[in-house]
């Protein structure tokens, strides 16, 4: 909820704090990446899954942090071409059994190679300006371990 301001009455309001620039790499499929955490979020008004990773090697990139943006379908049945099923598939070592179980804890403790993708676009698919470009997990390619 938005708070209102304590400056000097003047009817401005608190809305948030701004998160940190993501990084910028260069892209390529060659990154080790450690899964950190999920979350759930909206983009253009649908929900997503956020599969966060912290990147492990090339060392000089290590201990950055990329996502892997998931969409989710209204119904909540994933199709088999779906990138979280895709990743999931490759958490788990086989396709699910069962799609209405699908968790994220399949991917904790676990290491991938992945690959990663500069976003030079908007949502509008306007091009960003160069200061503003980031990267995010494109997708997973295999487990390397856990």
């Amino acid at each position: 909820m938005l708070k209102p301001s304590n400056h000097n009455g003047d009817g401005d309001f608190e809305v948030g704090t701004a998160v940190g620039a993501p990084s910028l790499l260069p892209e390529g499929d060659h990154y080790i990446v450690g899964f950190r955490r999920a979350e759930q979020g909206t983009f253009c008004g649908a929900v997503r899954i956020f599969l966060w990773f912290q990147i492990v090697e090339p060392i000089e990139h290590a201990e950055k942090e990329l996502y892997l943006c998931c969409p989710v379908p209204s119904s909540l049945k994933f199709g088999i071409g779906s990138k979280f099923v895709d990743a999931w598939r490759i958490a788990a070592g086989q396709w699910p059994m069962r799609r209405d179980r699908l968790s994220t804890k399949i991917f904790r403790g676990k290491y991938f190679r992945a690959s990663i993708r500069s976003v030079t676009r908007s949502q509008h698919g306007d091009e960003r300006p160069v200061e503003q470009h980031y990267s995010k997990v494109e997708r997973l390619i295999e487990r390397v371990t856990g």
